[in-house]
């Protein structure tokens, strides 16, 4: 089934927005397909290209601190939270040029991001907290909308940095232009 007129769980999606927005991840039909295909040209095989030097170094990075855990006599190895942190690195990286070292320290930032999550599978598995109104009367309504507050302060900063940096480079930004593919990854977060 397309992803377009897959269905998704409406429930989880409203306990989503606040944290992730009304983007592609939680979008559906018409304006999932614009996202789509709006994103499509910025994942091209030749915009990626000057991208993988960047991929390459975030999964050395994930791939040395897994030596460095077997060369301890570490046995167990949650993959799930290494390949994650390298992904959010990558990203990072190539779309805001920002290298926030979160696969070599701890940060508030990820460390929200699992409360976020926490929270959000916390309040699906409790029906009193599926509504709103007592959720956020609730202690963990209040940790949700703390967290969400300093995930999105820490994103606008980003972008705000980035945008700043943008025309130290030579890019101009108009709102009568569209970018190119190439320059899509860098923009991305505008739009």
């Amino acid at each position: 089934m397309p992803a377009a007129i897959a269905p998704k769980d409406d429930l989880s999606i409203r306990f989503l927005k606040p944290w992730l927005g009304e983007g592609i991840l939680l979008s559906g039909g018409d304006k999932w397909s614009r996202h789509r295909r709006m994103l499509t040209p910025a994942f091209h095989f030749n915009i990626l290209k000057p991208y993988i030097k960047i991929f390459n170094r975030s999964v050395n990075i994930m791939h040395d601190k897994w030596q460095h855990l077997a060369s301890e006599g570490s046995s167990r190895l949650d993959m799930f939270e290494h390949i994650s942190l390298m992904t959010l690195d990558s990203l990072q990286k190539c779309i805001f040029s920002f290298d926030s070292h979160c696969q070599e320290r701890p940060s508030e930032y990820i460390a929200t991001i699992l409360e976020l999550s926490a929270l959000v599978e916390k309040r699906n598995q409790h029906i009193l907290q599926h509504m709103d109104f007592l959720y956020y009367l609730s202690h963990d309504g209040w940790r949700f909308r703390r967290a969400c507050r300093l995930v999105h302060d820490f994103t606008d900063a980003v972008i705000q940095e980035r945008r700043h940096t943008l025309p130290t480079q030579g890019i101009v930004i108009s709102s009568r232009t569209k970018p190119s593919p190439r320059l899509w990854i860098s923009l991305m977060c505008f739009c």
